[in-house]
């Protein structure tokens, strides 16, 4: 296991991983083509926890962050558009459906479960 003896700045045993990365949050939207940032979001200082995402067709990506807020932002430039404050931590992966015409994002934080829809 070379990690273990690998005296590189950034050990292959880190993914090659800048130091402190798990000290801050941040959401990065890595161009997979060429593999650079082309844009990153900081999240405030707090848990650890991967918060789940979600890509909708409409273009929007949802995630949760450490402050227990559900935010939806612009996939393109990272930009927040809205957000919402729930009981507790993003806990498992939004999903969206339709009923009835309508579309819906449904989600979980803490031990709450929170349905959101447009205004008709």
């Amino acid at each position: 296991m070379q990690f273990l003896t690998d005296t590189d700045p950034k050990p292959q045993g880190y993914g090659g991983r800048e130091a402190n990365i798990f000290s801050q949050p941040v959401l990065r939207a890595i161009d997979y083509k060429t593999g650079t940032v082309r844009w990153s979001h900081s999240f405030p200082a707090g848990s650890n926890n991967m918060y789940n995402l979600l890509v909708t067709a409409g273009g929007l990506l949802f995630s949760g962050d450490p402050a227990r807020n559900f935010i939806a932002f612009d996939p393109a430039n990272g930009r927040p558009l809205w957000h919402v404050r729930l009981a507790g931590n993003v806990s498992g992966s939004p999903i969206t459906y339709l009923l009835d015409g309508r579309q819906h994002l449904l989600v979980t934080g803490g031990d709450e479960l929170y349905s959101f829809a447009l205004p008709e």
